[in-house]
């Protein structure tokens, strides 16, 4: 960061030079044109004055955000009007049938296992009371759900079968319930049930201050799932997590959280 800083003095500099005390202008350059480029070089060194943080303050801002970032996991299948869940079609030797597509067949009277979604998100925390803010695609995932339409307008029922949260500070998932979604956005309010997490929520001011140059911006969440949050592992514990869960993603993200390591990417940036 510095050397790009120093880069951009040395810029600024060679730019300044030729209007240094003692020295002539550069040909054919007016006032209005010496004036307009000292305001430019003000703009610069301020924003330079912005971007330079200080570490304990980024470091305090990221535990912070860390430990009010949930990772979510959930399951769902779709019942029919009588409540019996789809299951997968098998053949006569007992495997799954797939259309031409490669889509599982699936049907109330699949004699497969019961068909499941499964999938990951973020939320986080917005008060001490236990309630996290998401999106709808979460607290719904069938919402606009190009695979899932067809058995909605079948008259087919979304039902979770699991949606729990993991938090920094707790070793295993959190029941959640969704309580509202908004009709047009990609947002929903969803709840702990039966404990409400010490972490101290992020602020979501009603009126959020004005927006300024170089100010910073940090991306805390899991949008990879658990993949990201994997590959930060050593090869070993690579190894080892995938021989002790296999395919079963809830109890990998379980492993994890017991040994301390379910924990969010976080990126950094400026506006």
């Amino acid at each position: 960061m510095r050397l790009k800083y120093s880069l951009l003095y040395i810029l600024v500099a060679s730019l300044m030079a030729p209007m240094l005390p003692g020295c002539s202008m550069l040909p054919g350059w007016n006032g209005k044109e010496t004036e307009a480029l000292r305001l430019q070089v003000q703009r610069l060194e301020a924003r330079l004055q912005a971007l330079e943080l200080k570490p304990d303050q980024v470091s305090e801002a990221v535990a912070k955000a860390r430990a009010a970032v949930a990772f979510v996991w959930g399951t769902y299948t779709f019942i029919d009007s009588t409540g019996r869940p789809l299951h997968h079609v098998l053949d006569e030797a007992g495997e799954p049938i797939s259309d031409a597509q490669g889509v599982p067949l699936v049907d109330v009277t699949g004699t497969g296992l019961v068909a499941v979604t499964r999938y990951s998100a973020t939320a986080f925390l917005v008060d001490g009371k236990g309630h996290l803010l998401t999106n709808r695609h979460v607290a719904e995932p069938w919402w606009e759900d190009e695979s899932s339409a067809p058995l909605l307008a079948a008259g087919f029922r979304p039902v979770f079968i699991q949606l729990r949260a993991f938090f920094q500070e707790r070793t295993d998932g959190v029941l959640i319930e969704v309580l509202r979604v908004d009709a047009e956005q990609d947002l929903a309010l969803v709840r702990t049930v039966g404990w409400v997490p010490s972490a101290q929520p992020l602020n979501v001011p009603d009126h959020p201050p004005e927006l300024r140059e170089g100010q910073p911006v940090f991306l805390v969440g899991y949008p990879t799932g658990l993949d990201a949050v994997v590959a930060r592992l050593e090869y070993k514990e690579q190894a080892e997590l995938e021989k002790a869960t296999g395919n079963n993603g809830y109890a990998k993200a379980l492993l994890l959280a017991q040994r301390q390591q379910l924990r969010p990417s976080i990126t950094g940036g400026f506006l």
